[in-house]
């Protein structure tokens, strides 16, 4: 992705243009530090409770019928979704090829 963050560079000259790309480098290499997290041991152990959690609230919701469980269960997921970087650097780099044709 970095070379071609790089040609992009090099064709995209305007202002505007260098500010977009850099924005994209920026995101992208935040993107990139919590792939890495999430892929070492700590990252594991954090899935892990996080999916504990929400089998946890979802046990909660159905024993009780408690609506305040389904508020945790969207909170959980949306952590998890946001953690799940993959498809986000994926997307900026199909960006990027899409932009370089």
């Amino acid at each position: 992705m970095w070379n071609l963050l790089s040609k992009a560079k090099e064709i995209f000259i305007t202002e505007e243009d260098q500010k977009t790309l850099s924005n994209i480098e920026q995101q992208a290499m935040d993107l990139e530090d919590i792939r890495i997290t999430m892929d070492s041991d700590g990252g594991k152990r954090l899935k892990k409770m996080l999916v504990n959690d929400f089998f946890n609230a979802l046990d909660k919701l159905i024993e009780t019928r408690d609506d305040r469980y389904i508020s945790d269960l969207k909170s959980i997921m949306n952590f998890i979704n946001k953690l799940n970087v993959n498809q986000d650097l994926d997307d900026i780099r199909q960006f990027l090829e899409d932009k370089l044709k």
